[in-house]
């Protein structure tokens, strides 16, 4: 745990889950309501802030987020990942590249079920139709030194349907920083304007700021 730090911004549902046990163990003497820190074991470890380094070649494309790739669009111009993010990930998303954030726009919409505990479940297609019609958060980057831009897009499910992010217009990023948050099972979709080298494949699992993802071509 010494490279291991928790988001704040999961405080708000820790320290209750750690609190109120503590209240009714002590009101009523029933020792069996500490069973209740189990939940408390499990929200520390959802919220956790592991230590990542990103790699320092200048063309390398990090992973926006934890999780596996369900699909990749290799278009023309055009690179986009959705990944999948189940409960046992780290739900916090970073930065693919260095740049400056241009745009910050949230998007309301429903709630479908991406999966339940496993990502392996269901369609990949069926998931990407939830993706674009559930509520979600758009950043939108301009990359240092190239007229290109990327956007990492949050996309709540139907579990917990909350999202965080921590960035606004104008903040200059590196790459590997924090983004934002989504809380419980999710998905994030990244895409990259302009010509870049693939370095995973559909199903590989992936580790926001450290899995490099592709490679910047000139």
């Amino acid at each position: 745990m010494a490279n291991m730090n928790i988001v704040k911004e999961g405080l708000w549902i820790i320290i209750p889950s750690l609190v109120v046990p503590i209240l009714l163990i002590v009101l009523t003497k029933m020792a069996y309501w500490g069973l209740i820190f189990i939940f408390t074991a499990l929200f520390i470890f959802f919220f956790r802030d592991p230590r990542r380094l990103a790699p320092t070649d200048p063309r390398a494309v990090v992973a926006p987020a934890d999780g596996r790739i369900i699909l990749i669009d290799d278009k023309p111009n055009e690179l986009s990942f959705f990944i999948e993010l189940s409960l046992v990930n780290c739900h916090l998303q970073r930065a693919p590249l260095g740049g400056t954030v241009t745009k910050v726009f949230k998007t309301a919409g429903r709630h479908r079920r991406f999966h339940l505990i496993s990502p392996k479940f269901g369609q990949a297609r069926k998931k990407i139709r939830a993706a674009t019609e559930n509520a979600r958060n758009q950043i939108e980057i301009q990359l240092d030194n190239s007229p290109r831009k990327v956007w990492i897009t949050q996309i709540v499910g139907a579990f917990a349907r909350r999202l965080k992010s921590f960035v606004r217009v104008g903040q200059v990023l590196q790459k590997g920083e924090k983004v934002g948050l989504i809380y419980f099972g999710s998905m994030v979709k990244l895409q990259l304007e302009g010509q870049y080298e693939l370095k995973v494949t559909k199903n590989q699992k992936v580790r926001a700021g450290e899995t490099i993802i592709a490679y910047q071509r000139d």
